[in-house]
């Protein structure tokens, strides 16, 4: 069925390719910083994002896409020139433009909208809490502990400028999936987690219909046992959430779950699972570049089956 989407969005006239990333701080590949010699300081040609100098402001009637590079290209919180899905799909995905694009890739457009600690669930606060779909409209630009901005509300928005702009601009952009990196609220109490399960539904739908057209919303799979543990908390939020996802996917097949258990590197009996990094919670620069590949693939089967149509 995941295919199917894919080859659905990626018709032979699609023109446009669009990743969307969005949530908490693995979202942007927290605390990873680039070696300078993998820093992304040049304009790519192939591959744009949304600048935060352009397009961090309340009341847009428009958006300005600018070649991507690994700095200013996260809409969320100021975290630049890390390894992250986003800075490593565009890596790849120039990459393959680079050496002749056989599978004929259309030019690529990300759209990165994370902070780091950030929850669907009102409980934690308004420092916590920039997820909740009714938080009052606020955009404070800067980094973790200074920016405030309530994130549904201003990404809906984006959402839809970025993809009306693009419809556009282009004739047929095909969306490659939605990236969701949540785990925040799995920490709260059960009584108060449990309104995820009217929240996630309102926070999706919200995307779904800014968005305008078909695409698989990717949910990703909480593995923070160990930190969990680390913290003295007990591992039900995480299996409640997880729960839900499988729901999720059970009931709507343009939903699927992605899992670094999948990945090489996952390790079932240590500390860090062997995809995370010493806090236990943070993915590895491994891991980022294991869902970027993972995503490039399934964007090259996707254009490839389009061509044979």
């Amino acid at each position: 069925m995941m295919n199917h989407y894919l080859t659905r969005a990626a018709e032979p006239s699609a023109d446009a390719a669009v990743m969307i990333v969005l949530g908490q701080s693995n979202a942007h590949g927290h605390g990873l910083a680039m070696k300078a010699a993998d820093r992304i300081d040049k304009p790519l040609k192939n591959v744009f994002g949304l600048n935060r100098m352009y397009n961090q402001h309340l009341g847009l009637s428009d958006v300005t896409w600018s070649g991507y590079t690994s700095s200013e290209m996260n809409l969320g919180e100021t975290q630049d020139h890390t390894y992250c899905l986003s800075s490593e799909l565009a890596r790849l995905w120039q990459a393959e433009i680079d050496r002749g694009n056989p599978r004929q890739l259309p030019d690529l457009y990300i759209i990165q909208i994370s902070i780091g600690a950030q929850g669907v669930v009102p409980a934690k606060g308004e420092q916590n809490n920039m997820w909740y779909p009714y938080r009052p409209e606020k955009l404070i630009p800067g980094p973790l502990g200074t920016v405030d901005i309530s994130l549904f509300s201003y990404s809906v928005s984006i959402l839809k400028l970025a993809m009306n702009h693009l419809r556009k601009i282009k004739k047929n952009p095909a969306i490659i999936g939605l990236h969701w990196s949540g785990a925040n609220d799995c920490v709260l109490p059960m009584d108060q987690l449990e309104e995820l399960a009217i929240l996630y539904p309102v926070l999706f739908q919200g995307f779904r219909k800014a968005i305008g057209q078909d695409y698989i919303l990717y949910l990703e799979k909480l593995l923070l046992k160990n930190r969990l543990k680390d913290l003295g908390l007990p591992e039900e939020g995480m299996h409640f959430e997880n729960e839900l996802y499988r729901k999720m996917v059970q009931s709507d097949s343009q939903v699927k779950m992605i899992s670094a258990e999948a990945s090489p590197f996952w390790e079932e009996d240590t500390l860090t699972n062997g995809i995370f990094v010493e806090d236990h919670v943070h993915y590895t620069a491994d891991v980022q570049k294991w869902f970027a590949h993972y995503y490039l693939k399934q964007a090259l089967l996707s254009f490839s089956k389009a061509d044979a149509l």
